[in-house]
C-alpha cells in the first residue's frame, strides 16, 4: 500500500461534478470522444500487453485509462486528487480486483513514488491541471523502468477551441471586457508560444466547478521530454479544424448539456474525418496533443534522473 505524502486535506473541483462526469464526457460527445479515439489509437500502437508488469495511471479520473491498461494485464496504480472521482474509478474497474488500485495523491508529488514502472499514462489533459510541466515531466521520468512508455497528451497553447469558448460560451460566464483580456492574453501567448495560466468556470449538467489550468506548446514539451532522457517517438493532434464546426464546438462547451448531443451534419462530420487526417501532420497547431515517449532501454532510472527510494512517506533522494 503506497500512503501519499501529503495531507490532502482540500476539495478537488471535480468531487462536485464526479457523479456526472462519465456522461458528459462519453461517445456521444463528438468534441471528447475524437481526442478518446486519438489517445486510444496511440495507447494500442505503443502499450503492448504484459503480464504483471506495473503501469501507473496519473490522475486516473473514473478509470477509463487504468481499465485500458488492466486489459492488456499490467498491474496498476491509479493516482487522482479527488475522492469522489476515485470512487467512481474504484466502481468502473471493480472486476479486475486487486489488479487495480487506486489511491489519492497529489499528481506533483510522483517523483516521491516508488518506480520502475513500464507504462506511465497521464490523459484526460491532466497536465493542463498541473503548473510546473517541467517538474512534473521530469519526476514522470525518474519513474520509468528502462525501455518504459510514458503517454500523455495536454490542451496545445495553440488551439483555437478555447478562444471559440471566450467568443461564444464564455459570455454567459465572463463580463465582456475580461472576456475580451482573456483573448488577447491567450493570442499573446500563442504567438510568442509561452505559458498561458487562468481560472475557468465550467458547468456540466447543472454542477459548477472552477478550474485552474495551464497550458504550454508542443516544442515546450519536446524540450523538456529530451532534457530528461526521454525519446519522443510518436505525437498526434485533434481538433486543428474542428472550431469551423459550430454543433462540435458546442458539444466541447456543453452548450444545452442538460440534453444528449443532436446527430451531427454531414458538414461537421466531414470536418471531423479531414480533422483525423490533419493532425498526424500538423500537431503543432492541434487543440489537443496525445504524446508517446518512451525511456531507452540502455539507460537506468538514475541516468542524468533523479532516483528515489520511498518508505512510510519518507524520501530519500540522490544525484547520480
Amino acid at each position: 500500500m503506497i500512503n501519499s505524502p501529503m495531507n490532502l486535506s482540500s476539495a478537488s473541483p471535480y468531487d462536485g461534478i464526479a457523479d456526472v462526469y462519465d456522461a458528459a464526457f462519453d461517445e456521444h460527445n463528438a468534441y471528447y470522444a475524437q481526442i478518446e479515439s486519438c489517445e486510444r489509437a496511440l495507447f494500442d500502437r505503443w502499450v503492448r500487453p504484459a503480464s504483471g508488469q506495473r503501469a501507473l495511471d496519473i490522475g486516473c479520473g473514473t478509470g477509463l485509462h487504468s481499465r485500458w491498461l488492466a486489459e492488456n494485464g499490467y498491474q496498476v496504480l491509479g493516482i487522482d486528487i479527488s475522492l469522489e472521482m476515485l470512487k467512481r474509478a474504484r466502481s468502473n474497474c471493480q472486476s479486475f480486483g486487486p489488479q487495480v488500485e487506486f489511491i489519492r495523491f497529489d499528481a506533483t508529488m510522483v517523483h516521491t513514488l516508488p518506480g520502475g514502472f513500464s507504462v506511465i499514462t497521464c490523459l484526460g489533459s491532466t497536465l493542463n491541471h498541473i503548473s510546473d510541466w517541467s517538474g512534473f515531466l521530469r519526476g514522470a521520468a525518474g519513474l520509468l523502468a528502462p525501455g518504459g512508455v510514458l503517454v500523455f497528451n495536454f490542451d496545445n497553447i495553440r488551439g483555437l477551441d478555447v478562444l471559440f469558448w471566450l467568443a461564444k460560451s464564455g459570455r454567459h460566464v465572463y463580463p465582456r471586457q475580461q472576456r475580451l483580456g482573456l483573448i488577447w492574453r491567450r493570442v499573446r501567448c500563442a504567438v510568442l508560444g509561452t505559458r498561458f495560466e487562468n481560472h475557468w468556470a465550467m458547468e456540466l449538467f447543472g454542477r459548477a466547478a472552477e478550474l485552474s489550468l495551464t497550458y504550454d506548446s508542443l516544442a515546450a514539451v519536446s524540450t523538456q521530454l529530451a532534457a530528461n532522457g526521454l525519446v519522443r517517438t510518436a505525437v498526434r493532434g485533434t481538433h486543428i479544424l474542428t472550431p469551423l464546426s459550430p454543433a462540435v464546438m458546442e458539444q466541447a462547451a456543453f452548450v444545452d448539456s442538460d440534453h444528449e448531443p443532436a446527430p451531427l451534419g454531414c458538414v461537421s462530420r466531414a470536418i471531423l474525418s479531414a480533422d483525423r487526417v490533419l493532425g498526424m501532420v500538423l500537431p503543432t497547431l492541434a487543440s489537443n496533443v496525445v504524446v508517446v515517449a518512451a525511456r531507452p532501454a540502455g539507460t537506468s532510472e538514475a541516468n542524468g534522473q533523479r532516483s528515489a527510494v520511498v518508505q512510510l512517506g519518507v524520501t530519500q533522494s540522490s544525484q547520480s
